[in-house]
């Protein structure tokens, strides 16, 4: 995909170093995992879940830094990859 990058140059304010970048295909794949125990004597249910965002850990690597930095450019996942568990009581 192709992606804009603005960049400046020291102090001046002047756009020097603007290019259009071809990013590297990136795949965010993520994963939930549940079981629904009846909890009937409760009349309600219980879910177990747990999953991993972003599996495959594609990440932006070259964010750019400091005060002339292009904060708009932004092609790959949100974050890292990451773990999740949890408990859901509901009717």
């Amino acid at each position: 995909m192709l992606e804009p990058h603005f960049g400046l140059t020291g102090d001046s304010g002047t756009a020097e170093n603007d290019l259009l970048y071809t990013s590297p295909g990136l795949i965010e794949l993520n994963l939930k995992l549940a079981y629904i125990f009846e909890l009937r004597r409760l009349d309600s249910s219980l879910e177990l879940f747990g999953g991993s965002d972003n599996l495959l850990n594609h990440y932006q690597n070259d964010f750019d830094t400091g005060k002339n930095r292009d904060s708009g450019y932004i092609y790959g996942p949100s974050k890292p990859r990451t773990f999740f568990v949890g408990v859901k009581f509901f009717n």
